[in-house]
């Protein structure tokens, strides 16, 4: 384990972060990691994404549930929550153009 400090703050000093290759939370390398985009690239990217990641897990309950009522209740969340996932998913993913 190094004892240098960590330098992977979001937004700063990026390539060093890349040239450690530790990863971060989504992936254990950043030569394997499913993210579009580096996550220390673009902070606001990367907290739009994983609404869009969190809102699309919400809106499969949809799928399994009869109603936004019972969908809501077996996600855990608020059926206000429900229609904002709606909204950030016809949004589409984040940093995906739309056409």
């Amino acid at each position: 384990m190094s004892t240098a400090p960590d330098t992977r703050v979001m937004g700063q000093n990026h390539r060093a972060a890349w040239e450690q290759e530790d990863g971060c939370e989504e992936s254990q390398s950043c030569l394997i990691c499913p993210l579009p985009m580096c996550r220390y690239e673009d902070e606001n990217w990367y907290v739009s994404w994983k609404a869009w990641r969190r809102a699309k897990r919400n809106l499969a309950f949809l799928d399994a549930y009869p109603t936004t009522r019972l969908a809501a209740k077996a996600a855990d969340v608020t059926l206000r929550t429900m229609a904002r996932a709606r909204a950030i998913v016809a949004r589409g993913e984040p940093g995906r153009l739309q056409v």
